[in-house]
């Protein structure tokens, strides 16, 4: 309350903190994007990769909140279908009821996250990225998922699954490079999927200009100016 300067990642973190604690002056809040990484530029590893698979990967696990039920059934649904597709987590599957051994289109890997730089190969190496939003009781999404941005920076091809108002939606259906689907529909996200086994020259990458959104230079560069706005007004 305090502060003359708040930037936020997305506008609805804005109608989030106004509704929790304001309502606030317009001029308290700045939209200020997530920051991609350096590292996504100069990958040196190797990931590992299965002969003639598709490869989605989580740089994570899925907790509660993240849809692990309806994605284990959408992904399971579209690997009937498509046996060359994997779905790569790294990480652990949270209320997950069914047994993992069961889905040989799932990998579970546990090693490898706490050094950057294999996280940062694993973004690069992979044929799609997988970014999911958090589920949430507010009747929107208030937050933009850090792993959108480096997917983004990476200049990778990119999967976002969420509800249909999150804020990754709007920049998917603004940009109109990379994919989006609502997880709250039954069979949207396989149905997609199928769509890439059908066509892999819909599998396309983030434009420059969704790039540069993200890039260390303009967020830099956009936080500065805000700051000197606010400082002399």
């Amino acid at each position: 309350r305090e502060s003359g300067l708040v930037t936020v990642t997305c506008r609805n973190a804005i109608r989030y903190f106004n509704e929790l604690y304001g309502p606030f002056p317009a001029t308290k809040f700045h939209v200020c994007q997530h920051i991609g990484s350096p590292r996504l530029h100069s990958s040196g590893f190797q990931a590992c990769k299965e002969e003639g698979t598709f490869n989605i990967v989580h740089t994570g696990g899925l907790a509660y909140d993240r849809f692990p039920g309806p994605l284990v059934r959408e992904f399971a649904q579209a690997a009937a279908k498509w046996p060359q597709l994997r779905m790569k987590l790294y990480g652990r599957i949270e209320n997950l009821t069914e047994d993992p051994v069961r889905y040989p289109w799932l990998r579970l890997m546990k090693d490898g996250l706490a050094n950057p730089r294999i996280a940062t190969d694993l973004i690069c190496q992979s044929d799609m990225n997988l970014v999911v939003d958090t589920e949430t009781t507010l009747p929107y999404s208030p937050f933009l998922p850090s792993k959108f941005a480096y997917a983004v920076d990476a200049g990778r091809p990119l999967l976002g699954v969420g509800p249909p108002d999150s804020e990754m939606a709007k920049v998917v259906d603004e940009y109109h490079c990379t994919y989006f689907a609502d997880i709250t529909k039954p069979g949207e996200l396989a149905d997609l999927l199928m769509k890439f086994r059908d066509d892999e020259g819909l599998i396309a990458t983030p434009s420059h200009t969704l790039q540069s959104r993200f890039s260390t230079a303009c967020v830099a560069s956009d936080f500065l100016q805000r700051v000197h706005t606010a400082l002399n007004s």
